[in-house]
């Protein structure tokens, strides 16, 4: 989970962990601790925020798939921007969220991204867990 606020990544977090089937390996903001965790850790799905106060957030999402390329990246932030979106997806993100998602929706997403096929995501068979790592 990657945003720049740790209130956020914390809130959401503690959220996400209620879930049994969900583990939180980790939370960074963005950056080179950010890419570091992602391939040190290997989650399946990564939350990033594009919105940042150094605006890389598309750069992060970018830098993660080249990286990780097996890692789904699901852009969660504060509000729509068409042209942001657009980039996301450009550099690699597989969904694009709002924060004001319902916990359930973000659940289903996160679980959705996690589950896909390896030939969409570049993994093996081998790589899928029973429990969704973010």
């Amino acid at each position: 989970m990657i945003d720049d606020n740790e209130k956020v990544r914390r809130q959401l977090a503690a959220r996400l962990q209620r879930h049994e089937d969900l583990s939180v390996v980790g939370e960074a903001a963005p950056g080179e601790e950010a890419l570091r965790q992602t391939v040190e850790l290997q989650p399946q799905v990564v939350l990033v925020e594009t919105k940042t106060a150094d605006g890389r957030g598309i750069e992060t999402c970018r830098r993660i798939h080249q990286v990780s390329p097996e890692v789904a990246v699901l852009v969660l932030t504060s509000y729509v921007d068409e042209e942001e979106r657009s980039r996301a997806f450009e550099a690699g993100a597989q969904g694009y969220l709002l924060k004001d998602l319902d916990i359930a929706a973000l659940l289903q997403a996160v679980r959705r991204a996690a589950s896909l096929d390896a030939s969409d995501q570049g993994a093996s068979c081998a790589d899928k867990r029973a429990e969704p790592r973010i």
